[in-house]
C-alpha cells in the first residue's frame, strides 16, 4: 500500500498502486506543474527574447574624417578633404582642400573612458566662394569592454548633415553619439571583429568612390551603413545645429565646430542559456508554490471527506 495522504494526528491513508487514490495524486501534480507552466506562457512568456543592457561604451576618435562642402559661387561644385591618402589622390586640385584642424577628448567623470569629443575644422575659402552645405563623416573606434576583455568592438561613424538656403560661415552641432543596431547581440559576448580589419570598413566602402561621383556621396554613405548590422550616428532629437549665414570678417574661411557626447546607453542582447534557465526558475518557482497550496487543499478534501475510498491508519 502506498501513503496517498496525511493527517495530524499523523494519519496515513493508504491505497492500492492502481486506484482511485493514486490517481488523484498523479493528476493533481501533474496538474500543478503544468498550470504554472501555462500561467507562466501567457503572462508573458518562460523564455525572453531580447535583454536590455545599460552600458557605458568605450569611445575613441580614430583621427580619421572626410569633409564634403558645397558651394554654389563662383560655380557649382564641391570642395573636399579625407583623411585617406589613396581617396585624396584621386580627387581633382578644383575639388581638393586642405583644412586647419584641431581635437581633443575629454574624460570628465574620470572613470577611464573618454566621454566627449570637441573637433575644430577651419576650410579656407577664395574671397568668392560660398559654402551652403556641410557632410562631415568622423571614424570612431567604438567598443563594450568588460574588465580587460573586450566584448564587442566595431568601426563606427558619425555623419553631420546640413544643408542652408543662404550662404554660412559657421556650422555648429552638438549631439550624442549613439548606438544603432539592427540585430541583438549575441548571449551578452556580442560579436568579435579583427583588429586588422578595424580601420579598412569605411575605407574599401570608398574604394570605388571617384572626384567624377561626388554627387552621389551620399549614396555611398547609405549603402556604407546599409551593409552594417550595428554602427552609430548622431540622432536628430540628440543633436543641436546651428548655421551662421555671412562671411565672417576676421576668419576668411568655413568653421565647423563640433562637439559630440559618448553617453551611457541601452544595449540589445540575445541572453544566454543560463540566463533564461535562471529567469525561466524565478518566474516558475512562486506560481507553482500557489498552486501547490490549492492542489493541497483539493487533495486534503477529497481524502478528508472520504470522497475516495481509502485505508485509514495511525503513523505508529
Amino acid at each position: 500500500m502506498k501513503v496517498v495522504h496525511t493527517k495530524i494526528p499523523t494519519v496515513l491513508f493508504k491505497a492500492p498502486l492502481l486506484s482511485p487514490a493514486n490517481v488523484v495524486c498523479i493528476l493533481t501534480w501533474k496538474l500543478n506543474v503544468l498550470i504554472a507552466l501555462l500561467v507562466v506562457y501567457r503572462s508573458g512568456g518562460l523564455w525572453i527574447k531580447s535583454l536590455s543592457v545599460f552600458v557605458k561604451p568605450d569611445v575613441h576618435f580614430q583621427h580619421d574624417f572626410m569633409l564634403v562642402l558645397d558651394k554654389t559661387h563662383p560655380s557649382p561644385g564641391k570642395l573636399v578633404y579625407s583623411t585617406f591618402p589613396d581617396l585624396n589622390q584621386m580627387l581633382s586640385s578644383s575639388n581638393f582642400r586642405i583644412p586647419r584642424v584641431s581635437n581633443y577628448e575629454t574624460d570628465e567623470d574620470e572613470d577611464g573612458k573618454l566621454d566627449k569629443l570637441n573637433i575644430e575644422i577651419e576650410m579656407p575659402l577664395l574671397p568668392n566662394e560660398e559654402v551652403t552645405g556641410v557632410v562631415l563623416v568622423l571614424l570612431f573606434d567604438w567598443r563594450i569592454t568588460d574588465g580587460s576583455s573586450k566584448k564587442f568592438r566595431m568601426e563606427s561613424t558619425a555623419v553631420l548633415d546640413y544643408k542652408s538656403n543662404s550662404p554660412g560661415c559657421v556650422f555648429s552641432v552638438s549631439g550624442n553619439l549613439m548606438f544603432q543596431q539592427k540585430y541583438l547581440l549575441r548571449n551578452q559576448d556580442g560579436q568579435r571583429f579583427p583588429d586588422n580589419d578595424m580601420n579598412s570598413i569605411f575605407k574599401r566602402s570608398l574604394s570605388s568612390f571617384e572626384s567624377s561621383s561626388l554627387p552621389s556621396f551620399k549614396q555611398l554613405l547609405q549603402e556604407y551603413f546599409d551593409s552594417r548590422n550595428f554602427s552609430t550616428g548622431v540622432p536628430a532629437s540628440e543633436a543641436l545645429f546651428s548655421w551662421t549665414n555671412g562671411r565672417d570678417s576676421i576668419n576668411d574661411g568655413f568653421t565647423i565646430k563640433a562637439a559630440l557626447n559618448y553617453p551611457a546607453q541601452q544595449v540589445l542582447y540575445h541572453p544566454g542559456f543560463w540566463y533564461n534557465i535562471k529567469w525561466a526558475f524565478v518566474q516558475l518557482f512562486p506560481t507553482f508554490i500557489i498552486i501547490y497550496f490549492v492542489m493541497e487543499w483539493i487533495r486534503r478534501t477529497i481524502f478528508e471527506q472520504h470522497m475516495i475510498p481509502t485505508v485509514q491508519a495511525l503513523d505508529s
